[in-house]
């Protein structure tokens, strides 16, 4: 598959199966077909841009302003950023320790706070 300029879709780019022998040759498959970006119109520049600005720890009020696209839009693209991290996270848990080795956690509070000789 290689990509072609394709000007019936949002992001004017496809892909496009130049193989001969596959039964899909010459047909055109969109950027966004069976991925993240499936349920979205947004330009693709908007999202990655709100992906980054996400990313940099903005607001939602911040991304508004420097991306003009409407505020639903925002909070879809969020929200899934947000879904895929947690599976990611669920998937790929942070192990404390490691092979062998026990690690206990206690709760402990380690502010201590001066009482500058009032009760005990």
């Amino acid at each position: 598959m290689k990509t072609k300029p394709f000007t019936r879709n949002s992001g004017s780019v496809a892909f496009r199966c130049c193989n001969r022998s596959c039964n899909d040759f010459s047909k055109y498959v969109s950027i966004r077909t069976k991925s993240l970006l499936s349920d979205f119109t947004v330009p693709l520049r908007d999202f990655l841009l709100v992906a980054c600005k996400w990313l940099n720890n903005h607001t939602h009020v911040q991304i508004g302003t420097e991306v003009n696209i409407k505020n639903k839009s925002i909070i879809k693209i969020i929200d899934l950023l947000r879904n895929q991290c947690f599976k990611y996270k669920t998937k790929n848990p942070i192990r404390l320790g490691g092979d062998g080795m026990i690690v206990q956690i206690d709760e402990s509070l380690f502010r201590h706070i001066q009482k500058y000789h009032r009760g005990r």
